[in-house]
């Protein structure tokens, strides 16, 4: 890349050094959580069944989520050789599919979360699983889009100092891209969410308000993770807006590149399954509305009738 001015290459250091500390914070928080919550991993997930689809599925959101946010620093130096940049679309691929994953991964469990919420409703079901299939097909098409458009060189700033830049060859083209996937995203999580809240709120008329039980949890991490979505959401689309005019004079296309990262997503999807395993557990003991059969995991719970209904009682071995 040729003419890069004086000024225009501090802006470009400042840019990385800022986007670098971000980038360690959010890796530092998604590993702090996730040694946090080990013991529940463990507990929950790290059990016989580990193998199954849902807990396979934990499994992926929880370490490509960090894998990928580390490989974002690992991408982001000051001293890149060109070794780096011939791998750096290499690295993307695995930042972008590791938010991939996130994405889909999170939205399925909400998606039989939901179905659980409406009686296990089979054409519900079909209709929402076909809804994120879809979704995976058009963000990976979008991805790998994407990815064709972006050409990764090493750029000289001064002596010594040399970074790894995707330069689009039509930004338009990658802007629009970027913005399709995250209003497919923003959309879905709307859709996912209003079905939640509907069934919750005649679940609440019928039996009353109870903060603790699996309706409220499952409305409370549906309407957290929407709002997350749509965090990620504005903070990209208004990225891809702005930051063509304003990256010789600002820095702000560094700052929300890293804030609008789905990696950040990775973590919520860690909560929401561990909290539906934890209020599964707490209904369970406390003999209310939620029934969990021998042979049902975290991908086909069911929802049985009002509290006080007679359940099925395990014997003790």
């Amino acid at each position: 890349m040729s003419g890069i001015g004086p000024f225009q290459a501090q802006v470009i250091i400042r840019g990385i050094l800022i986007q670098q500390s971000i980038q360690v914070a959010v890796s530092s928080v998604l590993v702090y959580d996730t040694l946090l919550t080990v013991d529940k991993e463990f507990q929950y997930f790290w059990t016989h069944r580990w193998h199954t689809l849902s807990h396979i599925l934990f499994f992926v959101n929880r370490y490509f989520g960090v894998i990928s946010t580390l490989t974002g620093i690992y991408l982001q130096t000051l001293s890149a050789v060109t070794k780096l940049c011939d791998l750096g679309l290499f690295y993307d691929w695995i930042v972008n599919i590791g938010g991939l994953f996130s994405a889909l991964v999170i939205d399925y469990i909400l998606v039989i979360r939901i179905v659980a919420l409406w009686g296990n409703n089979n054409m519900l079901s079909i209709a929402l699983k076909t809804i994120i299939f879809c979704e995976g097909i058009v963000k990976l098409a979008l991805t790998i889009k994407g990815n064709l458009v972006v050409n990764f060189q090493a750029t000289v700033l001064g002596k010594g100092v040399t970074f790894c830049g995707a330069y689009p060859s039509s930004y338009f083209q990658i802007s629009n891209i970027g913005m399709i996937d995250w209003l497919t995203q923003s959309i879905i999580g709307f859709t996912l969410m209003t079905l939640a809240l509907y069934k919750a709120i005649i679940h609440w008329k019928e039996t009353g308000w109870r903060g603790a039980d699996l309706t409220s949890v499952i409305v409370k991490d549906q309407i957290i993770y929407y709002l997350a979505v749509l965090f990620c959401s504005v903070i990209n689309i208004v990225n891809y807006k702005t930051s063509g005019e304003v990256i010789s004079t600002s820095n702000i296309s560094y700052v929300f590149a890293v804030l609008g990262n789905p990696s950040f997503l990775c973590l919520l999807g860690s909560r929401i399954s561990i909290n539906l395993k934890e209020a599964g557990e707490a209904t369970v003991d406390e003999d209310s509305s939620f029934q969990e059969n021998t042979g049902n995991t975290l991908s086909d719970p069911h929802f049985a009738g009002p509290a006080g209904s007679q359940t099925t009682s395990e014997t003790s071995t």
